[in-house]
């Protein structure tokens, strides 16, 4: 998706059924229109058994480590 709107949108359709569930979700920290810190709990409640992948380019290991355990 090219950015968070189309990417939730995806998501409610696979889980309305009208597409197919994603085989693996991979998203950028700093996804443009959508807080990702909300997004991957979502994901994880509707789609338990897919792989999330979250990466960034622009946060130091630190704040990775806190956004990451925020999601705990």
């Amino acid at each position: 998706a090219e950015d968070g709107n189309a990417a939730y949108t995806l998501m409610h359709k696979a889980i309305k059924g009208e597409i197919p569930p994603p085989d693996a979700i991979i998203t950028d920290v700093n996804m443009p229109t959508y807080d990702i810190s909300h997004a991957i709990p979502h994901m994880r409640k509707h789609f338990p058994d897919v792989p999330v992948l979250v990466q960034s380019g622009s946060y130091s290991d630190p704040d990775m480590k806190e956004f990451i355990n925020g999601l705990k």
